[in-house]
């Protein structure tokens, strides 16, 4: 239901589940490492995203397992502006949460991936340490200027 977007049969889902736990929607899926919050947050599905932080009141911090991306990561990876901002402002998203892997922070992964949006957002209206530096040592700034991204 997340993956596709749909709303209605995430609630229906939910409800029906015997797990009314807020664990059961923080669970990853099948043999995924991807959490419902996650997946939506990838795709771009506002909507299931709202859904999930505002009724199921999921953990918008949660790491995937294996490289540590959080939903805030993946949104920012994707260009989902809409949803950063609401992971932020609603979700109590972690802007400073750096991945497992490189130690990437959201605002790293927007500039990498070239969402000035994104680059905008973190670092003008959030806390985000705009010089938090990866494990090799490169801040958002660095990349953005490597991959020419000067406007960043």
């Amino acid at each position: 239901a997340a993956h596709f977007g749909n709303v209605a049969a995430l609630r229906s889902l939910i409800s029906m589940s015997k797990r009314m736990s807020n664990a059961a929607v923080n669970d990853t899926v099948l043999d995924s490492s991807e959490t419902p919050l996650y997946i939506a947050s990838k795709l771009g599905h506002l909507e299931v995203v709202k859904f999930l932080i505002r009724e199921a009141h999921v953990d918008a911090n949660k790491e995937m397992e294996g490289n540590g991306y959080s939903s805030l990561n993946i949104a920012s990876q994707n260009g989902h502006f809409n949803i950063v901002r609401f992971l932020v402002r609603e979700g109590d998203a972690d802007v400073n949460h750096a991945t497992k892997n490189q130690g990437c922070t959201s605002l790293f992964i927007a500039a990498l991936n070239g969402h000035l949006d994104i680059v905008r957002f973190l670092a003008c209206d959030t806390c985000a340490i705009v010089d938090q530096a990866t494990s090799s040592g490169c801040t958002p700034f660095h990349i953005a200027a490597q991959i020419g991204r000067l406007d960043i």
